[in-house]
């Protein structure tokens, strides 16, 4: 099994695209209400508020306009998380799984699992709506224009993040189905194995445990906040 690095980009790039519009439309909106106040830093803190929240209100609603439309990037990753899933389960009886895996157990990995993406796609996109709105929140309270660009450059910062993490829920959903559906109990953890992995999960790269016994802290692979690591189903006897 293999984290799907190439997806995970195809999703950061798809929510830097967003930020980059939210970046314009906040700022040319800030140029022109700035001008409205000789010095915005001396409003009352009351005026501001009363000043600050339409503002906010309507960035927000003219960009939700715009759906956060993340199937292609579920149907991909489930495809291509399924294909690793099937190819490890033919492969098993000259690998790591004890016993025949027929033919039909390769076929149950593959029934199709749209209620998953559909969820994953349901919670990533308001992840995204909120980590959104909250971005154009802070960048209006900013109090000028230099402080709305920091704020808004820090928040497309952390986009890289939440692609990851929204990556790595799906990849552990559909191992987790997968493995299900075809009656595989176990996993081999398996990690990115590079600089960046954490102790604990360096720790657990090529252990074997079962979907009903969660490690006490990191539960399953792509469970933790970030965690790269993916579940190599295998049939435990």
């Amino acid at each position: 099994m293999r984290y799907p690095i190439r997806l995970e980009r195809q999703l950061r790039s798809l929510l830097k695209a967003r930020q980059r519009r939210i970046r314009a439309r906040v700022l040319a909106e800030l140029r022109v209400e700035y001008k409205r106040v000789d010095s915005v830093p001396s409003v009352l803190a009351a005026a501001w508020n009363r000043w600050i929240a339409p503002i906010a209100f309507r960035i927000r609603a003219a960009l939700g306009m715009e759906p956060v439309d993340l199937r292609a990037i579920a149907r991909a990753i489930d495809a291509n998380v399924s294909r690793q899933v099937a190819r490890g389960l033919a492969e098993a009886p000259i690998k790591s799984m004890p016993g025949v895996v027929s033919t039909r157990t390769v076929d149950r990995a593959l029934v199709p699992l749209e209620s998953v993406l559909r969820e994953w796609g349901k919670v990533t996109s308001a992840k995204v709506r909120l980590f959104e709105e909250l971005a154009i929140d802070a960048a209006v309270a900013s109090g000028s224009i230099e402080g709305a660009t920091a704020s808004l450059d820090a928040s497309a910062a952390r986009v890289s993040a939440l692609a990851r993490d929204s990556t790595s829920k799906l990849v552990s959903s559909v191992v987790r189905e997968r493995s299900a559906n075809a009656g595989v109990s176990g996993y081999r953890w398996i990690s990115m194995r590079d600089e960046r992995v954490r102790p604990v999960h360096r720790r657990l790269d090529g252990t074997v445990r079962r979907w009903d016994d969660p490690h006490p802290t990191e539960v399953h692979p792509g469970y933790a906040y970030g965690c790269r690591c993916v579940a190599a189903p295998i049939r435990l006897t």
